[in-house]
C-alpha cells in the first residue's frame, strides 16, 4: 500500500500488480502491518506437514540396518520436502524478474 498525493492510499491487486483506481481513506484501512517477513507465511503453514512426514519416514526406516538406515530416511525425506510446497502451492503467483530472448526466439 503506497501513500497518494492526496493523502489517501493506494493499493495494489494480488492478481494483476496494478495499483487500484481509486485512494482508500484512513478510516477505510482495518489494520496496520507491525512486521513483514516473506516467506514466514508459507514456513509456518507447511512446518506441520514437513515435521509429520519426517516423522513418518523416520518411523519407516526404524527397522533397517544401521548402514542402510539413514540413506532410507534421506530418500524417504525427498517426496516430502518436495510434495508439501507442490500441495500448498508455495510456487503460485511469482513473477520472472526478467526476460531475455535468445537466437529467433
Amino acid at each position: 500500500m503506497a501513500r497518494a498525493a492526496d493523502g489517501g492510499y493506494r493499493t495494489r491487486g494480488d492478481i494483476n500488480g496494478t495499483q487500484g483506481p481509486w485512494p482508500l481513506t484512513r478510516s477505510q484501512v482495518m489494520g496496520v502491518v507491525i512486521a513483514r517477513v516473506p516467506g514466514a507465511g508459507f514456513l509456518l503453514r507447511a512446518l506441520p506437514w514437513l515435521v509429520l512426514g519426517r516423522l513418518l519416514a523416520w518411523l519407516a526406516t526404524a527397522r533397517l540396518g544401521t548402514s542402510r538406515r539413514e540413506l532410507a530416511r534421506v530418500i524417504g525425506s525427498a517426496p516430502v520436502f518436495s510434495g508439501v510446497p507442490l500441495w500448498l502451492h508455495a510456487w503460485v503467483g511469482m513473477e520472472p524478474i526478467t526476460y531475455c530472448p535468445q537466437g529467433g526466439g
